[in-house]
């Protein structure tokens, strides 16, 4: 009997890691002279995520597919921009975008 709530202990913690990994996107817009942009959307094409850069520039998209995607970058006064991004599994590193 112990194994087999072990065994079923053990089950449940996989299957609860599983769904608590989520994969993140966070980068800062910049202008082309290097300032910082505020108030820049960034959109997740062909999905539901999307956020505004805050007075630092910064961005941040969460729950996101690993693999190859693209963010649509809009600002007033700059043209529209889709980049090419790679999602990595848990990744920490902060991508930096010139409009």
């Amino acid at each position: 009997m112990k194994i087999i709530k072990a065994l079923f202990f053990s089950i449940f913690c996989m299957i609860s890691m599983l769904y608590a990994q989520d994969n993140n996107l966070e980068g800062i817009i910049r202008s082309p002279n290097g300032q910082s942009l505020e108030g820049v959307t960034v959109r997740l094409e062909g999905g539901p995520q999307q956020d505004i850069t805050d007075s630092d520039g910064k961005f941040f998209l969460n729950e996101l597919p690993v693999g190859e995607a693209r963010i649509r970058i809009s600002c007033l006064g700059f043209k529209t921009v889709s980049v090419p991004v790679s999602i990595p599994y848990h990744s920490k590193k902060p991508l930096t975008i010139t409009m």
